[in-house]
């Protein structure tokens, strides 16, 4: 279904060959906090900073005001997240710096909000032209820095496809319709994925890649119109034909893959249910409560679907094929699919006090002592860590392959959680409040 495209959206192409302005730090730069402007009491602002697990060592890659200029509209800066070994931090809309998970800073870029591809094979950022208009650019960062750009003030929610061919977004350039769009970045051709009702809670819609890269599922909530509502599906490899539909009712939430075959997992009046997109079968319906927050396992192909809130969580594994049971925890939990089989850690509680952690885990088993307010497992299942609410109190860190302990420092403010990055080296602390 490639509809025409809005003149907004044709990319200017920049020919083979092209550098782009792209300014690497000398290796070796210590790390510094980037200067920014002295916070006024009461300010808000915002950090990020980095622990590496094995050393405990502490780099604040930025923390000042955020500086922002108004009148950019949808066209913000995203929360920066760790990938491909490092991270983005955009201070004001003029430059963004990328910065080893270390701290130590390697590229920069005349603009703001930047984004990688897996790999980072494509970065995508938006820049203020001469004329004042923003501009939605897309470098290849392969030596014939192949360059695209197109209108990008009303862009948003920008997302790669994992095979790094596509880029997709939201454009909410008409007053009553918001565009859809997908970029094939072999040839810089644009092409108009829907038009969708504008979401009445935050302004755009969820559109999510699959993991092969070949499809786009997106909403469309029509309030207007409810012969339009529902879950879609765009093939790039078939960009014409009609976009099949799934359960007029159905939120998207992510997508699994098992034993080949691609399934969209949507939420369908809060029932969790999984299409298969590659192969003519029938759904799989799981059968949890209605209206848990539910999650799509990328490892082993299974669901993790949580329930409930605090004490009274419920964290139910499936396997997506058969829909059936695989496990099920009771209390507020954490579960991470290994390449070794299952593991979860679970926080016991009576009222508000946490009284123990039971991990699970193929190489691990045992109950911990309580001093958490909240877990996270790395990526490959290796390490669980242990997050106290207080800022003063450190992180512990269990090594589940050893048995083994570390406390590191708590580098964000009281009551913040921090991600792991990628390879299981880094807690990553972004965090935004009162300077």
């Amino acid at each position: 279904m490639t509809q025409d495209v809005p003149a907004s959206a044709t990319p200017t192409r920049t020919q083979v060959g092209t550098t782009p302005t792209i300014e690497p730090t000398p290796s070796g730069t210590a790390t510094e906090t980037p200067s920014a402007t002295p916070a006024d009491e009461g300010e808000v602002g915002w950090g990020v900073v980095t622990v590496e697990v094995a050393t405990g060592d502490v780099a604040t890659l930025y923390e000042g005001p955020d500086t922002f200029r108004p009148g950019l509209g949808l066209a913000f800066a995203p929360w920066p997240e760790a990938r491909n070994g490092g991270i983005w931090v955009s201070p004001t809309t003029d430059e963004s710096t990328r910065y080893n998970l270390d701290g130590e800073s390697v590229a920069s870029v005349p603009g703001w909000g930047v984004i990688e591809s897996a790999g980072g094979g494509w970065r995508s950022w938006y820049v203020r032209n001469e004329a004042g208009d923003v501009r939605l650019n897309v470098w290849s960062m392969a030596d014939d820095g192949q360059h695209f750009d197109v209108d990008g003030r009303n862009a948003s929610n920008r997302t790669f496809s994992a095979d790094g061919r596509w880029l997709a977004w939201l454009d909410a350039s008409p007053a009553d319709e918001n565009l859809i769009m997908a970029m094939d970045l072999a040839t810089g051709d644009v092409t108009e994925v829907a038009r969708v009702t504008p979401c009445a809670c935050d302004g755009y819609h969820y559109i999510e890649w699959s993991p092969s890269g070949r499809y786009l599922a997106y909403e469309d909530p029509a309030y207007q119109d409810p012969s339009r509502q529902g879950v879609y599906l765009f093939d790039t490899e078939n960009p014409d034909e009609e976009h099949p539909g799934f359960a007029a009712t159905a939120v998207v939430d992510g997508w699994v893959e098992a034993d080949e075959t691609e399934l969209l997992l949507v939420l369908d009046d809060g029932v969790p249910t999984l299409f298969p997109v590659n192969v003519d079968e029938d759904p799989v319906v799981i059968q949890a409560p209605p209206g848990g927050a539910v999650r799509a396992g990328t490892l082993n192909g299974l669901v993790v679907v949580s329930t409930g809130t605090g004490a009274e969580t419920v964290t139910t594994i499936y396997d997506p094929v058969s829909g059936e049971r695989v496990r099920e925890l009771r209390g507020a939990s954490d579960a991470v699919l290994t390449s070794r089989g299952i593991a979860t850690a679970v926080i016991s509680r009576n009222d508000l006090t946490c009284t123990g952690i039971q991990v699970d885990h193929p190489a691990f088993e045992e109950r911990l002592e309580c001093n958490a307010e909240d877990l996270r497992w790395s990526p490959d299942g290796r390490y669980l860590a242990l997050i106290p609410q207080a800022a003063s109190d450190p992180v512990s860190v269990l090594d589940v392959t050893t048995g083994t302990m570390t406390e590191v420092p708590h580098a964000g403010p009281r009551g913040t959680i921090p991600s792991w990055s990628e390879d299981g080296r880094y807690l990553v602390w972004v965090w935004g409040g009162e300077l």
